[in-house]
């Protein structure tokens, strides 16, 4: 017998249950209650969950953002409360006070930036825009 533990990714609502899936998007579980430290994200809309498989989404393309943003934040060991899809599909997250939104690409190189600042956010609020950011930019301001 093997056993596979997997780290939750995040949780999106689903059938008036909190639906936790893995950083690859693989369904762990379905159940009323939120785990502490989970993500929460929004903005898209599951269209088919089992447990043991990749769930799927009505917006696939949004899906794929969410997951690469997921795998790129437990890379450089982040926390966030919140990872939103937008309308626009782009790509926002959010932890304490503090609004990151991270475009559309790129989220490596954004996110390995945030996490250089991440301690010095402590207590701070505000909007970080990274929707153009490039490895050219000097500068991350928090607005």
């Amino acid at each position: 017998i093997t056993v596979k533990d997997m780290d939750i990714g995040g949780f999106i609502p689903y059938t008036g249950r909190n639906l936790y899936f893995s950083p690859g998007g693989i369904i762990l579980e379905s159940s009323p209650l939120v785990v502490k430290n989970a993500t929460f994200v929004t903005g898209i809309s599951v269209t088919e969950a089992e447990k043991g498989r990749k769930m799927a989404a009505d917006n696939e393309l949004g899906l794929s953002m969410v997951l690469e943003a997921l795998q790129t934040l437990r890379k450089y060991d982040m926390k966030v409360d919140c990872i939103a899809l937008t309308k626009a599909a782009n790509i926002v997250m959010y932890f304490d006070l503090i609004k990151v939104q991270l475009g559309k690409t790129d989220f490596e190189l954004k996110i390995s930036k945030i996490s250089q600042i991440y301690p010095y956010l402590e207590g701070r609020s505000g909007t970080i825009d990274m929707t153009n950011y490039t490895s050219a930019d000097q500068n991350i301001i928090l607005k």
